[in-house]
């Protein structure tokens, strides 16, 4: 593909990737498993660079965490373990935060959160938002989070709360009931326990505070949370992975005329690999209610997947704008040709856990391999080449199936597009899709002027604040709104591609 700086028609295929259900909570201060560490911001284990400072929060880990405002400021642990969780706040004001494992870029986080569109000064920071990063091998290993610019001089605040070393998990096919210590309890004071002969086990937790939720690190590729609708109900906030969790997503409003027991909501779609869930108090409500309480019963955990979908966005935040060499070599360093959107696509997906389908001789342009060869520099044409990666994923249907339901795209996922006539050489349409953008996920878009102004359009883009969200290369876009630069008219022959298993 040429360029993408034109109306695109969507001929959209949407790769999703497939993965059950969970006794709950315990205390902040109690540890759940000898291996697991918690590291304050307070520690002296961190170094920290200059330009960072103290902010105490009731509602942080130990009562305070560390933020700056100085892009390219930096804090680092080295480490013993194979997993490592990063605690932080989403808000109104926070910008991005790149992820340095080993001195490699792994992450991109968007630290915007979508609270608070209506006043600023009354919504709630959503503390102790993590993301988990495991697989990582044992031994040592050093995690680097460097502050990164904000977009207007608003958004810029970038912090540390607490780093967890080897968290503790919960695992798949099992319950979780609200008095489990896998689970981790902030504002606990907070907390009360409900008894009830309809609830599981017989009580559930609850809280009418605003800032007080729960947090569960899991290992499954979905979540299902039971609970109660009630007069008295207000609103919850979930994220999972630093992700809203609402479709796609918002508040959860818990409210109901009368009193419903048992009621669930599933998370699915997650992808292989560890996750965690935090569920907190908003202090907000419908109208109707008279009250501000949440509540927990039970938390149930989905089966695993060996496709990390997690570790594919990941991937694609991390490296569409810091390119992986390894893929780059063609003789003359690391370039990246103006062609570069399904194979910025394939590294991510390969990066998540689909293997190299290999063909022996490798005839490059046979539609049922896949495989890229880093020393001689040679891939498939289904690695990348649009049209024949289509080919390729309709020849193997319990990896992939289509579906024309946006809301069925998860993390990991891919959206091709019709945005170049092959015949006229041109930009346009001709029915066969020539551009490839995977899903990151879904909520605040990025922060960056960059990711919406091509060479000739010095002007930002302005898009709903709220989207499902993906990156591209050719352009390179991060964490731009999945419709990005299109308009209804091109809105035809609209179909998604799903990954459902591998």
């Amino acid at each position: 593909m040429q360029s993408i700086r034109s109306n695109f028609r969507h001929f959209a295929l949407a790769i999703l990737i497939t993965g059950i259900l969970i006794p709950l909570i315990g205390s902040q201060t109690q540890p759940v498993s000898a291996a697991q560490t918690i590291v304050d911001s307070t520690s002296s284990s961190l170094v920290w660079s200059s330009n960072w400072y103290t902010y105490p929060s009731d509602t942080a880990y130990n009562g305070s965490f560390r933020y700056t405002s100085a892009a390219g400021a930096t804090v680092s642990l080295t480490f013993t373990g194979s997993s490592i969780t990063y605690v932080y706040t989403m808000s109104f004001n926070r910008g991005a935060a790149e992820v340095y494992i080993d001195g490699v870029i792994i992450d991109r986080l968007n630290g915007l959160a979508d609270d608070f569109q209506e006043n600023l000064w009354t919504r709630i920071p959503r503390r102790q938002t993590v993301k988990t990063y495991s697989g990582l091998g044992s031994g040592q290993h050093t995690i680097t989070i460097k502050a990164a610019p904000g977009e207007d001089g608003t958004r810029i605040y970038t912090e540390l709360d607490a780093f967890i070393i080897n968290p503790a998990q919960a695992v798949s096919g099992v319950t979780y009931d609200d008095t489990t210590s896998y689970a981790t309890v902030f504002n606990q004071a907070h907390w009360h326990t409900w008894h009830c002969s309809e609830c599981y086990n017989g009580s559930f937790q609850y809280t009418d505070v605003g800032g007080a939720g729960v947090r569960l690190t899991f290992t499954g590729d979905s979540i299902t949370w039971y609970f109660t609708k009630s007069p008295n109900r207000g609103k919850a906030m979930v994220t999972i992975d630093g992700e809203n969790k609402n479709w796609y997503y918002g508040y959860f409003d818990m409210y109901n005329p009368t009193i419903q027991r048992n009621q669930h909501r599933t998370f699915g779609g997650l992808g292989g690999g560890t996750h965690t869930i935090v569920i907190y108090n908003v202090h907000q409500k419908n109208p109707a209610s008279s009250n501000y309480f949440i509540d927990i019963d039970r938390l149930v955990i989905g089966s695993t997947n060996t496709y990390q979908r997690t570790t594919a966005a990941n991937y694609a935040d991390a490296r569409v704008h810091a390119y992986n060499c390894y893929y780059y070599f063609s003789g003359h360093g690391c370039y990246i040709s103006a062609n570069d959107c399904m194979n910025f696509s394939s590294q991510a997906m390969h990066a998540a856990g689909f293997p190299y389908v290999p063909a022996n001789p490798p005839w490059y342009n046979w539609p049922e391999q896949w495989w890229y060869n880093a020393t001689t520099d040679t891939s498939s044409d289904t690695w990348d080449y649009v049209p024949t990666f289509i080919t390729y994923q309709a020849g193997r249907p319990a990896e992939f199936t289509t579906t024309t339901v946006l809301t069925n795209l998860r993390r990991g996922d891919l959206i091709p597009l019709d945005v170049w006539d092959e015949e006229d050489n041109e930009l346009g349409h001709d029915d066969v899709a020539d551009h490839m953008r995977i899903v990151v996920g879904a909520g605040m878009s990025s922060p960056f002027n960059a990711d919406y102004t091509g060479e000739n359009a010095p002007n930002l883009v302005f898009y709903p604040e709220f989207n499902l969200l993906i990156d591209q290369h050719s352009y390179d876009r991060w964490q731009v709104p999945w419709d990005y630069k299109t308009v209804p008219a091109d809105f035809l022959d609209f179909k998604y591609i799903k990954i459902i298993k591998h």
